[in-house]
């Protein structure tokens, strides 16, 4: 598990450099298009909901998480070519 953890942050690391990039600039319009700003809500949420069943042993909390999940896959499907 520590692992997968480390990947995740791995990639948010490396989305937040890209994304904040002052010579790429991207423009506002793109990043309210792609919803990133609400796709980083859901996915800060279910960190938030892993975290806690983990710490509580909460099996409703982790559940959670699959149900955000399709709200991240709808968008992403939104953007498949």
């Amino acid at each position: 598990m520590s692992g997968g953890l480390e990947r995740i942050g791995d990639h948010a690391y490396g989305t937040s450099v890209f994304i904040y990039d002052e010579k790429l600039k991207l423009k506002k319009e793109l990043i309210k298009q792609v919803e990133l700003i609400e796709l980083f809500d859901v996915i800060d949420e279910m960190l938030e909901c892993i975290s806690k069943s983990i710490d509580t042993n909460d099996v409703s909390l982790a559940k959670i998480v699959f149900e955000k999940d399709k709200v991240i896959d709808k968008v992403n499907k939104n953007y498949l070519i």
